[in-house]
This record gives structure tokens, sequence and C-alpha cells, in this order.
């Protein structure tokens, strides 16, 4: 496992070697974990590092139902699992598309099936203006949808970090799995916050306010610009195939890593403007 990085006096990102990030966060000789891992070995280093500091794992945090997001609780039965409260109901419905990820994933990467995957079962909501609270450490939840209708991010004021889940990544664009509507509108509430410091689901961490900056305009630079191009096909009444190809000059970072997920990206933008009123719950 690549190593455990400290960010702040109270917080440590654990990169995956599956181009996932999970967090620590230690106050008080009381731990939290963010995203609690994929790989059984990863969870195990996380549970080590904990263990070692010495400190008690008292919660786990998921910021969305994903499925990359959502394997680690598996192994924390008895610690209490934070969540949106629409985490249940999003994870309810592709319940059998999530064990079934799980369980290729599990073949393909010798994950351990000694320890089955369940459904994670918050046992607390978060939603916009709770806070969470581990220690003396504060965050802030802001409910962020977009890429996912549950996704969470969370916000420490005092050292003006923000997890920010699934956004501002270094290499990967924006990924709409939910609504390009409500995910530009989860940007701009993100401009108008303080960042020194933030940690994209997947990626690298920045200590950078200007390089938060650039990932936060080129996002909506982005988001702004695929809007408007499948908008304009859909509106001349284009088919999918023909709405791609008036989005394939579209220029993006990393575009040959990225290729797959922009026409993904595409293919669910054309649906929500084709079905306005089913695309955020059929659409996942």
């Amino acid at each position: 496992m690549n190593t455990i990085r400290q960010l702040t006096p109270f917080l440590w990102v654990v990169p995956s070697r599956f181009y996932y990030n999970s967090g620590v966060i230690i106050s008080q000789n009381k731990a939290a974990i963010i995203d609690a891992g994929m790989a059984d070995d990863e969870v195990a280093a996380i549970r080590e590092f904990i263990q070692e500091k010495p400190a008690k794992l008292e919660a786990l945090v998921l910021t969305h139902s994903h499925p990359d997001h959502i394997l680690g609780p598996r192994h924390f039965p008895d610690i209490s699992l934070y969540a949106h409260s629409d985490f249940a109901q999003e994870a309810t419905r592709v319940q059998e598309q999530l064990v079934s990820t799980f369980n290729n994933w599990a073949q393909q990467e010798n994950f351990n099936l000694v320890v089955p995957f369940t459904l994670p079962i918050p046992s607390y909501s978060l939603g916009n203006d709770s806070n969470f609270r581990i220690g003396e450490i504060v965050f802030q939840v802001y409910h962020f949808p977009g890429h996912a209708p549950d996704m969470i991010a969370l916000y420490h004021p005092e050292s003006r970090l923000l997890w920010a889940s699934d956004m501002l990544s270094d290499a990967v664009i924006p990924i709409v799995q939910h609504s390009v509507i409500e995910y530009e509108k989860s940007l701009s509430r993100v401009a108008e916050m303080d960042i020194a410091i933030q940690i994209p689901g997947h990626g690298d961490p920045s200590t950078d306010a200007v390089e938060v900056k650039k990932r936060l305009d080129e996002d909506r630079t982005y988001l702004a610009e695929l809007q408007q191009r499948v908008k304009l096909a859909v509106d001349a009444g284009k088919s999918l195939e023909e709405t791609e190809a008036e989005c394939e000059s579209m220029n993006f970072k990393e575009r040959e890593w990225n290729l797959e997920g922009h026409k993904r990206n595409i293919s669910w933008v054309w649906n929500e403007f084709n079905n306005p009123r089913s695309a955020m719950t059929n659409l996942q």
C-alpha cells in the first residue's frame, strides 16, 4: 500500500492502489475513518495505523453509496456509521448492482470473501447544516449532489480543509452519475468556500489554494460546456450518437485516460435532458 500521508495535525490520507483515498481523523485519542478502504489488506493497514497511535475507532463516514466507497464497513460491524439521509434509499435501490460489483472485484482482486459484502446501514444521518464531530474536531457537512444524489463533503473551517469526495480531482474529470444541473450547483457552492487544503476521492490531495481553484475552474468549465453542447443537441432533436459527435472536440484534462468517462457523461446528460422527470432516479 502507498504511504499514509499526514496533511494536518488531525487528518491523514490513505491512498489505495486502486486510485482511491480513505481518510483517518484522530482527536483526543478518538478516531474516525472516511470511506474505509476497498481491499482487505488496505483496510487492515488502516486499522493497524489507528491502533498504533493509539486511538479508539468510534465512527465511519461514507461520502456516498457508489460501490468503491462502501466496501470497508463490512470489516467494522460494530462501529457507528454516518452517511447522508438519502444513502440508505440509494444503496437499497441498486443493491443487486452493488453486490454484483463487489463479487466481480473480489474475484479479480482477491478480496477476502470470508467477510461477504453486506449493504452498509447508517447509524446516523448527515446533511446540510449538520456537523460531524470526533474528539474536539468538528466538520461542517455539505450535501453536494451531481456525481451521486447522496454525496456529502466535509469541511473544517479552522484549517480551511475540504474532504471533497468525488469532486475536484487533479486527474479525473467530473463524472455525472446523477445530474449535471445539480453538479454545477454543487460546484457553485464550493466556489463560495475558503479552501486551502483539499482531498479528492480519487487523485492527489492539494495544500495549495491556487491549485484548488484551478481544479474548481477546470471542472466548472468542463461541465458548463458539456451541458451547453448536449442541451443544444437535444433541443435540435439529435440522437445520442449525433450528440456524442457534437461533444467529441471538447478539451479536458488527461484526455486519453478520461475519454470513456467523457462518453458516459454525454450519455447521462443526454438522458437527463430527454427525460428530466426520471433521469435523477433512474440513471445511476
